[in-house]
């Protein structure tokens, strides 16, 4: 679209546009979290020169947690438990709650992530791109957002002020 409205270069766009490649997002990937988890493991405790392991019953329990953040979610847990360990084991009891009690597909939203997404939308005049790029999300994200809290016009949603952009 930038290309067709003269905002982008076509031949830098056809330079980056080599390899395209599509990823489902990590709560699609059920079978990538185990790999994933020992990856990011072995490369901290590498990094911060500790020993330490995951119980079993906490990869269980990440495999089942539903990930609404996606990889960087699961790097920064990994990075965090690493770092916080106590001793050489990683138990239930060092995970946040929401990851302690997750269940898959039942974990619960984020706290006010639908608020945060009408409010972001309504100062952002509902432009999805902005409100996208604004959460630190994809379009695909935000589209899955919008879909799962039933969001589709302003007014669709009871006591919103905001309006559509022309």
């Amino acid at each position: 679209r930038l290309v067709e409205e003269g905002k982008f270069r076509k031949d830098l766009f056809f330079r980056l546009n080599v390899a395209r490649i599509d990823l489902p997002p990590l709560q699609e990937r059920q079978e990538d979290i185990a790999p994933l988890l020992a990856h990011y493991l072995a490369e901290y405790r590498a990094r911060f020169g500790v020993v330490v392991e995951f119980e079993p019953d906490v990869v269980e329990r990440l495999v089942a947690y539903d990930w609404p953040g996606n990889i960087r979610e699961l790097r920064n847990l990994v990075e965090t438990l690493v770092i916080c360990a106590r001793g050489d084991r990683i138990a239930i009891e060092h995970l946040p709650a929401a990851m302690r009690d997750a269940q898959r597909g039942e974990a619960s939203p984020a706290p006010g992530e639908r608020e945060l997404l009408l409010t972001t939308l309504a100062r952002l005049n509902w432009n999805k791109s902005q409100t996208a790029r604004s959460l630190h999300w994809s379009r695909m994200t935000l589209y899955r957002k919008l879909e799962k809290y039933a969001i589709h016009a302003p007014q669709d949603i009871e006591g919103n002020a905001a309006t559509p952009r022309p």
